[in-house]
């Protein structure tokens, strides 16, 4: 097997002093092997280094010889020594398999529901964990307790790897079940000032009839009260006291706004390499006011995530200019709002009027909406016993 790693040369010799070649060969101690005579040539095998001496044996003696390479190892890798490119190429690839294999190429967490992934990271990062990081630089035994310390929602962790690939498992702390207050004292309280319309109660006292007028703060219902046999009972009140309320609610629109519009588009893109940003655009963004729009890319192979993407940023102009609001723009643009309010606030309640006051006050559309509304208006109250 050694020997296939060194060069050989066979020859081939003729000439009248053929005899005294070979004798001088051996006399001079050149390990000629696999030799023999025919047809008054000589044939053999010599290492590549006895070159030199047996050509200057064969002028010595006046002798034509010709040689001819074997195929070795070392023959074979002489070709290419000029190629330089596929020897840097083949010395990239070795330093490029042995720093992917010894560098963190993808960080993947389990286990966490309420914790999100970049708070989990970002930890990590802290400590020297991340992508790009030598796996023997890594302080698995720190990064864990870091993670305990820093998110008070995690009770457990574990970090491990898996070639170039490390695994975080997390155990998130149990939230603690809400505490059922339905056998808790309280009463039912007025949350508005209103005149009562119907009452349905379901447990307690009923306090104020239909057709009564209560203020804010009146209890409605009671939790507490003498049973027929005299005893006193403390008891969750349930009822659904209904009754009907005004209640105001004011709205403001500007005569006169700044508004903004879109402008000219600028698109920056970055090579994302691990932790490095490397942009891929020239020049600067000379826009005063603007919007960003991100989208990333990634790359993987085999199915395995690359730690390599590519994030496109378009970056839009805002332009501001001045609007002014005619009285009827301004009042289209309040209706809007008060569709928006009774959207979210009204929904599940009767409107039973509204009256809309419109006044004009240092360039700005006020308006005044007073509703008349029928819902629920009793709120539970705890009873403190001592």
């Amino acid at each position: 097997m050694v020997n296939g790693f060194k060069g050989y040369l066979r020859f081939n010799a003729e000439g009248n002093n053929l005899y005294k070649f070979i004798n001088s060969i051996h006399k001079n101690r050149i390990y000629c092997f696999n030799q023999y005579c025919s047809n008054n040539i000589f044939y053999g095998e010599i290492y590549k280094r006895d070159k030199e001496s047996i050509i200057d044996l064969a002028e010595k003696y006046d002798i034509n010889i010709e040689f001819s390479e074997i195929k070795t190892v070392s023959s074979c890798l002489r070709k290419y020594k000029f190629r330089y490119g596929a020897v840097i190429g083949a010395v990239i690839s070795i330093i490029i398999c042995f720093y992917f294999s010894n560098t963190v190429m993808n960080i993947e967490i389990t286990g966490n529901s309420k914790v999100e992934d970049g708070v989990i990271l970002s930890v990590l990062e802290e400590c020297g964990l991340k992508k790009g990081t030598f796996l023997n630089n890594i302080d698995y035994g720190k990064c864990e307790r870091e993670l305990r310390i820093c998110i008070k929602d995690i009770s457990w962790t574990a970090i491990r790897h898996t070639g170039n690939r490390i695994v975080v498992d997390i155990r998130e702390i149990t939230d603690i079940p809400d505490m059922n207050n339905t056998r808790l004292p309280c009463n039912i309280i007025a949350d508005k000032t209103a005149q009562i319309t119907s009452t349905s109660v379901f447990n307690g006292q009923l306090m104020r009839i239909v057709g009564d007028y209560v203020r804010k703060g009146d209890v409605l219902v009671s939790g507490v009260y003498d049973d027929a046999h005299g005893h006193t009972i403390k008891s969750h009140s349930m009822a659904e006291i209904i009754g009907i309320y005004e209640e105001k609610v004011s709205f403001i629109q500007p005569l006169k706004e700044t508004v903004s519009k879109d402008g000219k588009n600028r698109n920056e893109n970055y090579l994302n390499l691990f932790n490095l940003n490397i942009p891929l655009y020239i020049g600067k963004n000379k826009f005063d006011s603007y919007s960003i729009n991100t989208q990333i890319n990634e790359y993987s192979l085999f199915k395995r995530k690359l730690p390599i993407s590519i994030t496109k940023n378009t970056i839009t102009e805002q332009i501001y200019t001045e609007k002014d609001y005619t009285d009827e723009e301004a009042k289209k643009l309040i209706d809007e709002k008060i569709f928006i309010y009774e959207k979210n606030f009204l929904e599940n309640k009767k409107i039973l009027n509204r009256d809309i006051k419109h006044y004009v006050d240092n360039n700005e559309l006020h308006t005044d909406v007073i509703y008349s509304i029928e819902a629920d208006i009793g709120i539970k109250s705890d009873i403190f016993i001592k």
